[in-house]
């Protein structure tokens, strides 16, 4: 963004350059949200896909061989919803896992109108590369650890997610804009 000319700046000393009270970056917030953000950087994505080998550098199809990675085959619904998009978005980008040939389209087993979405002997050969790195990630982040630790860490952290992936934060309030209190 390049810098207006001074007259239309606020001066320093009209603005408060601290962080918001309570906003501690070494907080269970802070470190959240400092997680969230290096997992979810472009430059790790970027790496990663570099490293396995990825062909091509669309990042919504890699977060779907990722899915299926780490969940097995899906719906293509389950899938959308996992990837935070829209149904039409999943096609499309399903069509092009289909097109570089690491995904195939299947009918559900259990249900003779699904569709499921799997890897392909390529797409798995990938999605292992993703794994591994990332468990070697993982590892190195907590090399220091005893093992007790790291299983520690992983309970605590399966506890929170739980709790995050269940927790309604608009119970009391409504959801922002709805006038609720």
């Amino acid at each position: 963004m390049p810098r207006p000319p001074d007259d239309a700046l606020a001066r320093p000393d009209d603005v408060d350059l601290s962080a918001v009270a309570g906003a501690d970056p070494d907080g269970l917030v802070g470190l959240v949200e400092r997680l969230i953000r290096v997992a979810n950087s472009d430059a790790y994505r970027r790496g990663l896909m570099t490293a396995v080998d990825f062909p091509s550098t669309d990042i919504p199809t890699f977060l779907a061989l990722n899915q299926l990675a780490l969940h097995g085959a899906l719906r293509p619904t389950v899938l959308a919803e996992r990837l935070e998009t829209g149904r039409p978005n999943v096609t499309k980008i399903v069509q092009r896992l289909e097109a570089l040939g690491l995904v195939v389209r299947l009918a559900a087993p259990a249900d003779s109108r699904g569709v499921l979405v799997a890897l392909t002997a390529e797409g798995r050969a990938i999605a292992e590369r993703v794994v591994e790195i990332d468990e070697r990630v993982v590892a190195g982040a907590s090399a220091a650890w005893s093992a007790d630790e790291v299983e520690a860490f992983r309970q605590l952290l399966a506890r929170y997610v739980a709790g995050a992936e269940t927790f309604d934060p608009w119970v009391e309030t409504g959801p922002p804009g709805s006038g609720s209190t």
